[in-house]
């Protein structure tokens, strides 16, 4: 067997040393550079496109449904951008809101996920009608000044 006797290091072999790693890692940080400047890229090509205002109708159709109550009708403005839901609870009564679709802007957009909806529901009711059959919740709805505005 042999053995090797490496030369003892000292402050200048240090410094000598540090222009030779520089060199020999040139390539490394010309291909994170080339990286990081792709990741970029890469990131504007996974933001959600806005959809146009129709297209954002239409997928918002019959979508955030979800209530403590059954859902037993959804009636829809005559530019699909408005909404009176009838629920119905656990108890047998029957009430109904009225809901506006809001779009979220380009700001918010940036801030969700790319699988999430463009708009939402809000609901635009200061006080909850309570009956106890669908028939008279119909008929009350249908005097709604939203609905005589928005629904004919």
């Amino acid at each position: 067997m042999f053995s090797v006797k490496f030369p003892e290091r000292n402050i200048l072999w240090g410094i000598s040393i540090i222009p030779t790693v520089i060199l020999l890692n040139i390539p490394l940080f010309i291909c994170i550079h080339f990286l990081r400047k792709n990741k970029k890229v890469k990131n504007d090509i996974n933001t959600p496109t806005p959809l146009s205002w129709e297209e954002t109708i239409l997928l918002m159709h019959e979508k955030q449904l979800n209530y403590n109550k059954k859902v037993l009708k959804t009636i829809y403005s005559l530019d699909k951008t408005k909404r009176f839901v009838l629920l119905k609870s656990d108890d047998g009564t029957v009430s109904y809101i009225f809901e506006q679709l809001i779009p979220f802007n380009e700001e918010e957009l940036k801030f969700l996920s790319y699988n999430s909806l463009p708009a939402f529901w809000q609901e635009k009711n200061d006080f909850v009608h309570i009956f106890s059959d669908v028939k008279t919740a119909m008929k009350e709805l249908k005097n709604e000044p939203e609905y005589k505005k928005y629904f004919k």
